[in-house]
């Protein structure tokens, strides 16, 4: 632009609310959250059988009892802030008082989440998943299992950290915390 030859330095100079032309624009908006490194924990995260047993090893030692599991679970988490948890051949089995027991979850468990000082907060959307309950042979009704699973579905305020590309995630457990390591899938 051009200046009038009798314009003072004061109407050269760029307002106040304008960062001058040399300095980049400074961003105002707050990252989303400071304690996360990286993309993570967007991404998609594998908890692996031997993960995901080291978890029921520490509900076992808090609840006194005894589970057994096999299975996967493939966890993805959006930068839109949504969350599929899918289990994959989930089987729970346990012995109490003598009656075998086995309780297989297969689906997806979708919903939006946010993270707040490196803590997941959950809200379940669409619980597309079955339970199917084999108690001493017999096929028994899996609803209340599954109605208290998604009741205290685990990740909601669990805590997280990135190492590498890894994630650890910190469950809270009955009196306890259980980490389970997650990798990329």
């Amino acid at each position: 632009s051009e200046v009038e030859p009798d314009a003072t330095v004061a109407d050269t100079e760029p307002p106040a609310s304008e960062p001058p032309a040399s300095e980049p624009p400074v961003d105002t908006e707050a990252p989303a959250d400071t304690d996360v490194a990286g993309a993570c924990p967007v991404g998609t995260w594998l908890i692996t059988t031997e993960a995901l047993q080291g978890f029921y090893d520490t509900v076992n030692a808090s609840a006194g009892t005894e589970f057994s599991f096999v299975g996967q679970v493939l966890f993805t988490l959006g930068a839109d802030g949504t969350f599929v948890y899918s289990m994959q051949d989930f089987e729970l089995t346990n012995s109490l008082g003598g009656a075998a027991t086995s309780v297989t979850l297969l689906g997806d468990i979708s919903g939006t989440y946010e993270v707040v000082d490196a803590r997941f907060l959950t809200t379940i959307v669409n619980p597309d998943v079955t339970a199917t309950v084999i108690a001493d042979g017999v096929v028994v009704d899996g609803s209340a299992i599954l109605e208290q699973f998604l009741a205290e579905f685990p990740v909601n305020n669990a805590t997280f950290t990135c190492t590498g590309d890894d994630m650890v995630v910190d469950f809270p457990v009955v009196g306890s915390t259980a980490s389970v390591q997650m990798v990329p899938a």
